[in-house]
């Protein structure tokens, strides 16, 4: 396991693996591959060190048309590949664009209500919008109102490109 001797000389309290699949040694759809990856070797190499594993993986492409017909369980099966990325996590967080450049949704589709995330109501959510921050490399939190404007202006702004797209016609 190419961890463990990393881990022995720095003993981390968290690893990344980013991206997960510059390291798995076989095919990213395949349980068998996947599952031997994750159990065989993440698992035993955080139960030895006793640290926590964050694995970074890019989701698939939603076919066209259907970005905005997923349910909010699904985020926690949008990783690129085997379902056994998502059943081996103690926990999913998924960020996606929303249309925008700046405008995210961050979604905890599995466990999330364990984050004690807040709406502006103060009702309990798994999903916090976000955008970039306008100083420094960082995030912002989102109003629920700014969330709408910007909602609007990503509609507005695609119906007027649809409408110029000769593609399109």
């Amino acid at each position: 396991n190419v961890l463990m001797p990393v881990a022995d000389f720095r003993a981390p309290d968290l690893v990344w693996i980013d991206p997960a699949l510059s390291y798995l040694d076989g095919e990213p759809n395949s349980a068998q591959d996947v599952g031997e990856f994750l159990r065989s070797l993440i698992t035993p190499f955080a139960q030895v060190q006793t640290c926590g594993v964050v694995l970074v993986a890019h989701t698939a492409k939603p076919l066209r048309g259907q970005q905005n017909n997923w349910k909010a369980g699904d985020d926690a099966y949008s990783t690129l590949g085997s379902v056994e990325w998502a059943n081996w996590a103690r926990g999913v967080i998924t960020l996606k664009n929303v249309g925008s450049h700046s405008a995210f949704r961050l979604s905890a589709p599995k466990r999330g209500k364990r984050l004690g995330w807040k709406r502006e109501d103060g009702e309990t959510t798994t999903t916090r919008m976000i955008a970039h921050s306008e100083k420094g490399i960082c995030w912002r939190d989102v109003s629920e109102d700014e969330w709408a404007r910007m909602l609007a202006e990503n509609r507005r702004k695609a119906g007027a490109n649809m409408q110029h797209d000769p593609e399109d016609a």
